[in-house]
């Protein structure tokens, strides 16, 4: 796969060719659990009871 690199202007700079796993489609699917697991990893459960979870 061919790509054109452009300068911070916008021009055309040169050509480059990327490797093969820039072809593989996006698996949105994935991408959303990899987020939604990132988002909640912080997470720690809380409650007022001393002895609750």
């Amino acid at each position: 796969m061919k790509r054109t690199v452009l300068t911070i202007n916008g021009k055309k700079d040169n050509d480059i060719e990327l490797p093969n796993v820039f072809e593989t489609e996006v698996n949105r699917t994935l991408i959303h659990r990899a987020f939604i697991n990132l988002q909640t990893h912080g997470f720690q459960k809380h409650s007022t009871k001393p002895t609750a979870g």
